[in-house]
Protein backbone atom coordinates (compact mmCIF):
# COMPACT_ATOMS: atom_id res chain seq x y z
CA UNK A 1 0.00 0.00 0.00
CA UNK A 2 3.04 2.53 1.15
CA UNK A 3 5.34 1.64 -1.62
CA UNK A 4 3.89 3.24 -4.81
CA UNK A 5 4.20 6.63 -2.25
CA UNK A 6 7.68 6.29 -1.96
CA UNK A 7 10.71 7.52 -4.23
CA UNK A 8 13.70 9.45 -3.74
CA UNK A 9 13.11 12.98 -3.83
CA UNK A 10 10.50 12.67 -1.14
CA UNK A 11 11.35 15.01 1.55
CA UNK A 12 8.17 14.89 4.10
CA UNK A 13 5.86 12.21 4.85
CA UNK A 14 3.20 12.45 7.08
CA UNK A 15 2.22 8.61 8.18
CA UNK A 16 0.40 9.82 11.94
CA UNK A 17 -2.48 7.38 13.14
CA UNK A 18 -2.15 4.74 10.56
CA UNK A 19 -3.00 1.63 11.53
CA UNK A 20 -1.43 -0.33 8.63
CA UNK A 21 2.31 0.53 9.22
CA UNK A 22 4.58 -1.65 10.58
CA UNK A 23 8.36 -2.41 11.56
CA UNK A 24 9.43 -3.51 8.00
CA UNK A 25 7.81 -0.17 6.15
CA UNK A 26 9.96 2.15 8.46
CA UNK A 27 12.64 0.04 6.99
CA UNK A 28 11.53 1.04 3.33
CA UNK A 29 11.11 4.35 4.03
CA UNK A 30 14.25 4.89 5.13
CA UNK A 31 16.17 2.49 1.86
CA UNK A 32 13.66 4.53 -0.86
CA UNK A 33 13.28 8.28 0.46
CA UNK A 34 17.50 8.84 0.83
CA UNK A 35 16.35 12.66 1.30
CA UNK A 36 13.16 12.39 3.60
CA UNK A 37 13.76 15.71 6.24
CA UNK A 38 10.67 15.00 8.17
CA UNK A 39 8.57 11.97 8.91
CA UNK A 40 5.53 11.94 11.45
CA UNK A 41 5.12 8.53 12.62
CA UNK A 42 2.73 9.98 15.84
CA UNK A 43 0.05 7.75 17.05
CA UNK A 44 1.29 4.41 14.59
CA UNK A 45 0.43 1.78 17.14
CA UNK A 46 1.99 -1.34 15.91
CA UNK A 47 5.45 -0.07 15.46
CA UNK A 48 7.31 -1.98 17.78
CA UNK A 49 11.03 -0.97 17.01
CA UNK A 50 12.64 1.25 14.69
CA UNK A 51 16.38 -0.48 13.93
CA UNK A 52 18.03 -2.46 10.95
CA UNK A 53 18.83 -5.87 11.01
CA UNK A 54 21.49 -8.22 11.54
CA UNK A 55 24.16 -6.91 9.23
CA UNK A 56 23.21 -3.37 9.39
CA UNK A 57 21.64 -2.60 12.98
CA UNK A 58 20.83 0.97 12.51
CA UNK A 59 17.97 2.55 10.03
CA UNK A 60 19.80 5.64 7.75
CA UNK A 61 18.02 8.74 7.68
CA UNK A 62 21.24 11.07 6.08
CA UNK A 63 18.82 14.07 5.53
CA UNK A 64 16.43 13.56 8.28
CA UNK A 65 15.51 17.19 10.49
CA UNK A 66 12.29 15.96 12.23
CA UNK A 67 11.12 12.63 13.33
CA UNK A 68 7.75 12.56 15.65
CA UNK A 69 6.89 8.88 17.42
CA UNK A 70 4.88 10.55 19.97
CA UNK A 71 2.18 7.93 21.40
CA UNK A 72 3.40 4.54 19.66
CA UNK A 73 2.48 2.86 22.76
CA UNK A 74 4.39 -0.32 21.34
CA UNK A 75 7.28 1.36 20.58
CA UNK A 76 10.39 -0.19 22.40
CA UNK A 77 13.66 0.61 20.43
CA UNK A 78 15.05 3.34 18.36
CA UNK A 79 18.31 2.92 16.55
CA UNK A 80 18.62 5.54 13.85
CA UNK A 81 21.86 6.93 11.94
CA UNK A 82 21.19 10.55 11.12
Amino acid sequence: VLEPFLHPGLEHLDLRYSSQIKDTDVGKIAARCPQLKKLSLSGCAQITSLAGNFFSPELVFSQLEELDLSHCPQLKTVNLRV
